[in-house]
């Protein structure tokens, strides 16, 4: 998928619902769904029914915007990307193994050990700081880009 791909995902400003509608956005979700379904596979052990969080995390608040956003920019560079305020989703591990570096920062102290399972089940770096993403420590390299 070439950077800047489709109209939708090629400007700045508000999401509309009809963008939902257009077939790069479609494309790029069903290529989200299908990572997504494979790192829930992945990391099995983790999603018991006491885990407070969805292993379907594409369709809930702006992600089907966000991520699709983020992936169809991000296509054709490599670099520093940073999830401020991550929670647990699958996206940071997409990223980490298209060749970014992954970093993800939350104030809730028990993600530490979800992300440490899921590198030991997936087999991929992701870089999890509990830290509010106002004090996550940063190098002096810049970010690629930052999810919120």
């Amino acid at each position: 998928m070439g950077s800047g791909s489709g109209l939708v995902l090629n400007r700045n400003g508000y999401a509309r619902l009809s963008d939902l509608e257009s077939p790069d956005l479609r494309t790029i979700n069903r290529e989200l769904e299908n990572y997504q379904a494979s790192f829930v596979a992945r990391t099995r052990p983790i999603w018991q029914p006491s885990f407070p969080i969805t292993g379907d995390t594409i369709y809930t608040w702006s992600r089907q915007w966000e991520y699709a956003y983020a992936l169809a920019n991000l296509s054709n560079v490599k670099g520093r990307i940073l999830d401020a305020g991550s929670g647990f989703t699958f996206f940071p591990f997409l990223l980490a193994e298209r060749g970014n570096e992954a970093f993800c920062c939350d104030p809730d102290p028990s993600l530490g050990e979800v992300f440490r399972r899921a590198i030991a089940l997936t087999g991929t770096k992701v870089d999890f700081r509990k830290a509010a993403s106002a004090h996550f420590p940063t190098k002096t390299s810049p970010w690629m880009l930052s999810v919120v």
